[in-house]
């Protein structure tokens, strides 16, 4: 079977780089409905794959956010792959990992791998904001401290 237009993506990133403001904005910006289904609190799918198999059929522009995607078993892997091969056009699949290399090779080859990078994490600069606010540490200390880690 050969699919010309893949409307699925891996988006790959460390912890706190940005990957879930990434698909939330994606959508938003695409007026589009989000659907969000956390894969690590059901790692097989058994309770999600009857949702998943109604929402891909929407006729209304939707993205399906599938967080943890990397964590799926394999039984999973293979109800995931026909997901992606059977959903509606306007159903954009957002597979949310941070380990790719983990998705089975038709998984990844039926899908368009993002890479989401930050020098700093979004954690990172939040907690330094709220410490320097606080008086935790001091402005010049924070400095030092990025200045340091840029030389890494």
């Amino acid at each position: 079977m050969s699919i010309t237009k893949k409307n699925s993506y891996i988006i790959s990133g460390e912890a706190g780089v940005g990957k879930s403001f990434f698909i939330r904005q994606e959508a938003k910006n695409h007026n589009a409905k989000l659907f969000r289904w956390n894969i690590r609190l059901d790692r097989s799918l058994r309770e999600g794959r009857e949702l998943l198999h109604q929402q891909i059929r929407s006729k209304e522009m939707l993205y399906v956010w599938i967080e943890g995607a990397d964590d799926l078993t394999q039984d999973a892997q293979a109800f995931l792959r026909r997901i992606l091969e059977t959903a509606s056009p306007n159903v954009i699949s957002m597979l949310e990992v941070r380990e790719p290399w983990k998705l089975s090779p038709p998984i990844l080859s039926r899908c368009i791998l993002l890479n989401v990078n930050a020098f700093h994490s979004f954690r990172y600069q939040k907690n330094l904001s709220i410490a320097s606010t606080l008086k935790l540490i001091e402005k010049k200390k924070v400095l030092i401290f990025r200045h340091s880690r840029s030389m890494i």
